[in-house]
């Protein structure tokens, strides 16, 4: 959800203000730099709402913690980002993969489960329709 940014009573903060509001990392305030591009560019597909007034940005408290709110929500949204057909696309590959050397379910040699065949890794498999 997008708010707007309401400044006419006075209610704008600075982006430095901003930055001394919200949590610190590392023991580190967050660079004012980071909350502009948040405002411009956005973050996880959500932009902070800010107003330009002549060379200055401002926010509200109230837009920070929406960004917030936002920014979670996307976050729990793209966690589990894979769709069944891109689940069935990478089985495929990696099935062609496993009949042409490259790919062997294996334990050995890897904590994932999988292992590169390395005498046909300099070898690129025609890929087959």
């Amino acid at each position: 959800m997008v708010t707007s940014v309401d400044l006419s009573y006075g209610n704008g903060i600075s982006l430095s203000e901003a930055a001394t509001l919200l949590p610190r990392k590392n023991g580190k305030k967050l660079h004012v730099m980071t909350i502009k591009r948040w405002i411009i560019q956005g973050c996880r597909g959500v932009r902070l709402e800010g107003r330009r007034i002549g060379n200055d940005w401002f926010t509200t408290p109230e837009a920070l913690v929406q960004f917030q709110v936002d920014c979670t929500a996307s976050a729990m949204v793209t966690e589990n980002r894979i769709t069944p057909d891109r689940r069935i696309a990478v089985s495929a590959v990696r099935e062609r993969l496993r009949k042409n050397g490259f790919y062997r379910t294996s334990t050995k040699g890897s904590s994932n489960g999988t292992e590169v065949n390395e005498e046909a890794a300099g070898q690129v498999p025609a890929v087959r329709s």
